[in-house]
């Protein structure tokens, strides 16, 4: 049975909302409209009724709704809009911890967007204040998320110092959340400077403490031992030139497992993540098909700068042509869909191509119009054993 679908705004977050609507702050009830709709699957709707809200907001518990939900949308640059607005209202204001919070959102929005000496900045301002402030888990995020920035320029002697003293403070404080989140990050260090054991020792105990908190999916993924290491800025935040398109190979598999059971994804996606065994069984069969006379499947893994950052496939479908692609979140927001849907349509020629997304799967819809596609049918599709119950946008490419 698979996990229910994680809400694209969190419950905090929407409480919050909610609190403000019960004092009448304006556009409160809207934007709590809003969330509401986007948890339960309405994106677009969500993204709408944001867009018109958004505008005339200057509460900052909505701003930052706002924040989360383009962010977790891969819409950055409204996102940052948005915590821009919320930075300038807490200054104003004089709320410290509030400035921290902003400050924080907007080095991670720099970080995702290969910004990385302005990430290096707002994440020091960030920490700066949280130490005045004596908050301890403010602290502890702050040097996590400072970790980040020099991981990502693979300083990795400094990103690993960063991330223990954030480990020491989070276990201080009993915060296993943060706690797990900092052994993961040990452990993608201790991968990517030679140390393997040591890397599948901190995989290990932050994957019991993902499963105690309920996130199985994050657990399974570090438990395969199989973890992409995705510094989110180790290439130029748009980088389509860079990318190419090869044949899938068997030791290409644990990765792609990795990607597919990412919770985050498959919640946009509106898809549910195959067991290891299933995975395995199925790509088997694929890859033993040489020349896809059998299969009908045209595998590709797509490479950007040198790294393996997700895959685009040509598969039947109810006896037609289909178009699919997975992105590494990591890379999301970076041109990196819509240069490898192009690449895979210049080498499949073969005409019409079909493609299917859920409804509230805007990013995937933009990449697919793009590069031509066209909608002819919108559906609502029950659930699967590979998808949720949601709405389903066809498209095709004649």
């Amino acid at each position: 049975m698979s996990e229910p679908a994680k809400p694209l705004i969190d419950a905090w977050t929407l409480e919050q909302a909610q609190a403000a609507a019960a004092a009448n702050v304006p556009e409160s009830a809207a934007v709590v409209e809003a969330a509401l709709a986007a948890n339960a699957g309405r994106v677009d709707e969500a993204a709408s009724a944001l867009r018109l809200s958004m505008p005339r907001c200057e509460d900052i518990r909505l701003l930052f709704l706002g924040f989360q939900f383009f962010f977790r949308t891969a819409d950055h640059a409204t996102a940052e809009t948005l915590t821009q607005r919320r930075l300038k209202i807490a200054e104003r204001a004089g709320e410290t911890e509030h400035v921290a919070r902003a400050c924080t959102n907007l080095g991670l929005i720099h970080l995702t967007t290969g910004r990385l000496d302005s990430a290096q900045t707002l994440c020091t301002r960030a920490l700066e204040i949280d130490e005045r402030l004596g908050n301890q888990q403010g602290v502890a995020r702050d040097l996590g998320n400072l970790a980040n920035v020099f991981e990502a320029r693979k300083e990795f002697h400094t990103a690993e110092r960063l991330n223990h003293r954030s480990l020491a403070i989070a276990r201080e404080i009993g915060d296993d959340g943060i706690a797990a989140g900092k052994l993961a990050n040990l452990g993608d260090i201790a991968a990517a400077t030679g140390r393997p054991e040591e890397a599948r020792h901190l995989w290990s105990e932050a994957a019991t403490l993902f499963e105690l908190a309920g996130d199985r999916a994050t657990a399974a993924t570090l438990r395969s031992g199989n973890r992409m290491l995705a510094p989110l800025a180790s290439m130029p935040h748009r980088v389509p030139d860079a990318i190419f398109l090869r044949r899938t190979r068997q030791a290409d598999l644990p990765l792609l497992f990795s990607l597919e059971v990412d919770r985050a994804a498959n919640d946009l996606a509106g898809t549910k993540p195959r067991d290891w065994q299933s995975f395995q069984l199925r790509w088997n069969t694929i890859l033993a098909d040489h020349d896809g006379t059998v299969t009908g499947v045209v595998p590709k893994v797509i490479e950007a700068a040198g790294v393996v950052v997700g895959s685009v496939n040509i598969s039947p479908n109810e006896g037609r042509d289909s178009l699919g692609y997975w992105i590494a979140r990591a890379y999301w927001g970076r041109g990196i869909a819509t240069r490898a849907v192009a690449l895979m349509l210049e080498e499949f020629p073969r005409r019409p191509l079909y493609a299917t997304a859920a409804a509230h799967n805007l990013p995937s819809l933009r990449v697919l119009r793009k590069n031509g596609f066209e909608v002819i049918g919108r559906v609502h599709t029950p659930p699967t054993s590979r998808t949720v119950d949601r709405e389903t946008v066809t498209l095709v490419l004649r």
